[in-house]
């Protein structure tokens, strides 16, 4: 199974970030966000996850995190972002994910 690499991945988890505003813009256009938001999660060729904030437990994952993690989406539900980490990079995603947590909630 694939772990994530901490130079990419948090590149990515900025990139996820900044595409927020992509979202905003979405809902701004149509009133059915709610589809939108499914839409761009689900079709995004990029693996992609929610995730709870305290557990760390995945909550959903799309089509491209299955395919290229190599883990089926009931497993992944059964896991945290910990995971699918390398043990020794845990302690920098949580680092990252408290930082980005802390701007949230700005």
């Amino acid at each position: 199974m694939n772990t994530l690499n901490s130079d990419t991945d948090v590149a990515n988890l900025g990139r996820s970030t900044l595409k927020m505003d992509e979202f905003e813009l979405l809902e701004t256009i149509s009133p059915d966000s709610d589809l939108n938001y499914r839409l761009l999660f689900e079709a995004n060729p990029q693996p992609m996850w929610v995730y709870d904030v305290q557990t760390h437990e995945f909550l959903a994952v799309n089509d491209a995190a299955v395919n290229h993690y190599g883990y089926s989406r009931s497993e992944f539900l059964g896991m945290t972002i910990r995971d699918i980490r390398a043990s020794e990079d845990v302690s920098e995603l949580l680092s990252v994910v408290e930082s980005v947590h802390k701007l949230d909630r700005r």
